[in-house]
């Protein structure tokens, strides 16, 4: 490259110049800079520019050969004007001037450790330049100190000796915007994994040993940002739009909001109509209208704004890209009719000889194989199912009768993309049908509450009007059965559904008898069960059962008896199928029942309704309406200044094995042209394949093993034995400890905690650095199987583990744990702890 020809035009120059004042800069706003009128002239010289520069969508920016030409030009300057250059021969790569904040947190530090002593033991540290006690960081009062002593310290790294970085990180950084970069502010978490855990009491340890413990974390928190490189940055274009994931309530509640607000939305929906499964309720509780008038009047506001754009019957194939900018791949699978054509007259389906089971009434009555969902399906359009499409390609006889030639048995499915700058996963939750066990039989009057909302409803199958479905008789007698399904937790969901249900069935019979029926032996919380409801009609047994004698049905609790004419087992809401599928494109995991959980979803990724779990209507649009300030607030930027945190790769290093390849869950990693290619968008970071790579040729950038290492160094320091090392993954380990923390639950001092971001981070290579530094025992905790926010990284360490048992000595491979934990069960860690504790002691014990 002939830097002189490249820098000989001015223009050339400027251009670098500009790049380098402004960051990223528009073609045309870069037009406008150099006043140039032609676009030519311009191509003319990037293209001379070569490797000096780049482009990202629409901006272009300096790559690093091009700030590094322009520290040559402006060292050049300085020559010419007669000024005197020193040059010094230095190895090291970063200058570190460490600053460390001492948190008291209102005196909940030194209420149990000498501060002052910890103060002066932190300012002997290498590289540190200064140490200062707040007694609540937090406070907004004291950003002009901080900023003050930053600047009077020249400091350039941060280590914060506070709370929990899971409550308190985005704080921590919010301060520090502008002054100190979010890769080089270090947290050593003093309150729950020591102070709140380790307190001198009767039976625990005095505080000399928790001071120490204390002095540790943050030594190694101190030496942890020392090894931190410096992380790009990178600025995405934020996309004015938004993609919800269901067309549900809370799906067009939001997507009403927000294009009111001005954001186009792009509705996807799995199935042929908008809706969900309220569409088909009869009310919904505590709303004086009907369900579907009631849904009919919100998808009319919906089809009306011009901001929603509607995708159903439309599944997701892919998505890449990040917060501010997210590229959906859909495929909108064939209704095998032309929306723009069809009138909905319905001429199709009244010739239609062919019929299957109504799966929108549950398998009670029968449909068309040409078919619209139900009364107010939106689109009302008629659909013919793929698994229905071989059998009206023999027959046609709906294509023939349709006058406007909307039938299109050719159609095929269309690939479709979006950008879009935010997610919203709305799938909602499905409902329990594992009902073998209560003698499930709809024509012998034992039905679900999904069916009784369809009877209820006066599109329903039996036009609204409570019956038994074996003669059609009258009902006299009614028992609703809660919490049917394979949970065995108490939820509110059902107690408003059984007053929904006693409600509707005074209001036609008020001489009906209703008894609502609570197996207390199905539930792992029975304490708090009798304050859920005082209704008469609510009945809490031991054991309940049913049981058929001479065609009478009878609930039998605790020995006693109901006859009923119509039994009603009330379902219990589960988590959504599809979650599973959307973890493989969404960085999002799930809590100890199966639903999403909200704690841990990414940037730029939302939850609303009933994907957390069962929610009422109230709590459904009320997170709807905080949902939508949220991503009003971040699409209201034009720009989004994010690091380039995840993987890197030494292609020197790489033998082009393809370990990674098969590990990445995420499909990130890719073998292209004899090279290992990473797609930055696609990583989710949780370190998998830094593990398995048997070359060390992929890093993280953040998360580096040489701070692994350096962390285990600084903690084998610590003397009492037995001591263990605990690799925690940030989800569920780490966050357990955090509950232990936060309960104030007592376990040894001796266990030092490592957070990873997935336990499939964890290298065999730390657990045999642990044992050689003098660890007596390594626990691994992550999620549990199906919960893990990377998918299955548990099952990965599962699988490292026990191959490296085979490998050492028994009585290593038995000092080595592996355990599932969720985020609230800090009672399980400590008990995990302490056990393991014992047992390393004991073996120390018999082998003295």
């Amino acid at each position: 490259m002939d830097i002189y020809s490249i820098l000989s035009h001015p223009f050339r120059r400027k251009i670098l110049n500009l790049l380098e004042k402004e960051g990223f800069i528009p073609y045309t706003v870069l037009m406008d800079k150099l006043g140039l009128d032609q676009t030519g002239q311009l191509n003319f010289h990037l293209k001379k520019l070569g490797n000096l520069i780049d482009k990202d969508k629409k901006s272009y920016f300096l790559t690093e050969d091009g700030k590094r030409i322009i520290r040559i030009m402006n060292l050049n300057k300085r020559v010419l004007s007669g000024e005197d250059i020193e040059y010094l021969n230095n190895n090291a790569t970063e200058i570190n001037r460490i600053g460390v904040i001492l948190c008291n947190c209102n005196t909940e530090i030194s209420n149990v450790i000498n501060i002052n002593a910890l103060q002066s033991y932190l300012e002997k540290i290498n590289n540190v330049v200064s140490v200062q006690i707040f007694d609540n960081l937090c406070q907004e009062k004291n950003l002009d100190k901080i900023t003050n002593w930053i600047k009077e310290n020249f400091i350039n790294k941060i280590t914060i000796a506070a709370c929990s970085p899971k409550t308190h990180q985005h704080i921590f950084e919010r301060i520090f915007e502008g002054i100190i970069d979010r890769s080089n502010i270090e947290i050593a978490n003093i309150r729950e994994n020591c102070c709140w855990v380790h307190y001198s009491s009767e039976k625990h340890m005095d505080s000399l040993i928790t001071l120490n413990k204390a002095q540790l974390l943050i030594e190694a928190a101190i030496e942890r940002v020392s090894l931190q490189r410096e992380v790009k940055l990178k600025r995405v274009e934020v996309e004015k739009s938004c993609a919800i994931i269901g067309g549900g309530i809370a799906g067009m509640t939001l997507a009403l909001n927000l294009s009111r607000a001005g954001i186009r939305v792009y509705i996807i929906e799995k199935s042929p109509t908008l809706g969900g499964k309220i569409a088909r309720w009869s009310r919904i509780s505590n709303i004086g209208d009907c369900s579907i008038c009631f849904m009919s009047e919100l998808i009319g506001e919906i089809v009306k704004e011009k901001n929603i754009e509607i995708y159903t019957n439309t599944e997701i194939e892919n998505v890449s890209g990040e917060v501010g900018n997210f590229s959906i791949d859909l495929i909108q699978k064939p209704r095998f009719v032309d929306e723009s054509k069809c009138t909905g007259c319905k001429q199709c389906i009244e010739v239609c000889g062919r019929e299957q089971k109504n799966q929108y009434e549950y398998g009670l009555t029968k449909r068309k194989v040409i078919y619209i969902p139900f009364q107010n399906a939106y689109p009302y359009v008629p659909i013919i199912d793929e698994i229905d499409h071989e059998t009206c390609l023999d027959c046609r006889i709906c294509e023939r009768a349709c006058i406007n030639k909307a039938i299109n048995l050719n159609q095929q499915a269309e690939q479709i993309k979006i950008r879009v700058g935010a997610k919203i996963i709305a799938i909602g939750a499905d409902i329990s049908f594992d009902l073998e066990e209560y003698s499930y039989n709809p024509y012998n009057n034992i039905i679900t509450s999904a069916e009784f909302e369809r009877m209820l409803s006066s599109d329903g199958f039996t036009g609204g009007k409570i019956s038994k479905l074996n003669d059609k008789g009258k009902v006299n007698s009614i028992s609703i059965i809660q919490e049917v399904g394979p949970s065995n937790y108490l939820c509110e969901y059902s107690d408003i559904l059984a007053l929904k249900y006693i409600d509707a069935i005074k209001l036609q019979n008020p001489n009906c008898e209703v008894n609502v029926f609570y197996d207390l032996s199905k539930l792992t919380i029975k304490g708090e069960i009798l304050l859920k409801s005082t209704n008469q009609n609510f009945i809490y047994a031991n054991h309940v059962s049913i049981e058929t004698r001479e065609d009478i049905n009878y609930v039998i609790a605790d020995s006693i008896e109901f006859p009923s004419d119509l039994i009603i087992l009330n379902l219990e809401l589960i988590p959504n199928k599809d979650i599973a599928n959307l973890r493989k494109f969404m960085h999002l995991t799930i809590n100890d029942k199966g639903f999403m959980s909200e704690e841990t979803l990414a940037s730029g990724i939302y939850g609303i309704g009933t994907i957390y779990g069962p929610l009422n209507y109230n709590s459904t649009i009320s997170s709807s309406n905080n949902v939508a300030l949220k991503i009003i607030s971040l699409l209201s930027k034009d720009y989004l200044y994010t690091e380039f945190s995840g993987i890197e790769i030494n292609h020197d290093k790489c033998g082009l094995c393809g370990l990674c390849v098969n590990s990445c869950d995420f499909n990130a990693i890719n073998i292209e042209v004899d090279k290992i290619k990473i797609d930055k968008f696609k990583c989710k970071g949780c370190g998998t394949c830094v593990a398995i790579c048997p070359t060390n040729a992929i890093e993280m950038n953040i998360n580096t093993s040489e701070k692994i290492f350096k962390t285990l160094e600084i903690f084998s320091k610590f003397k009492s034995k037995p001591k263990i090392i605990a690799f925690c993954c940030q989800s569920c380990g780490y966050a357990a400890a955090d509950d232990a923390g936060l309960k104030k639950i007592l376990y040894n001092p001796n266990t030092f905690i490592i957070k990873v971001p997935c336990t499939g981070r964890v290298d065999t290579e730390f657990i045999l650095k642990s044992f050689e530094l003098g660890f007596n025992g390594v626990m691994i905790l992550g999620c549990s199987k199906n919960s893990c926010r990377y998918i299955n990284g548990i099952e990965k360490a599962q699988k490292k583990v026990h191959l490296l048992k085979q490998i050492l000595e028994p009585n290593k491979a038995k000092r080595i744990i592996i355990k599932s934990i969720t985020a609230i069960e800090g009672q399980k860690f400590a008990d995990i702890s302490n056990k393991f504790y014992e047992q390393l002691s004991r073996g120390i014990k018999n082998n003295a």
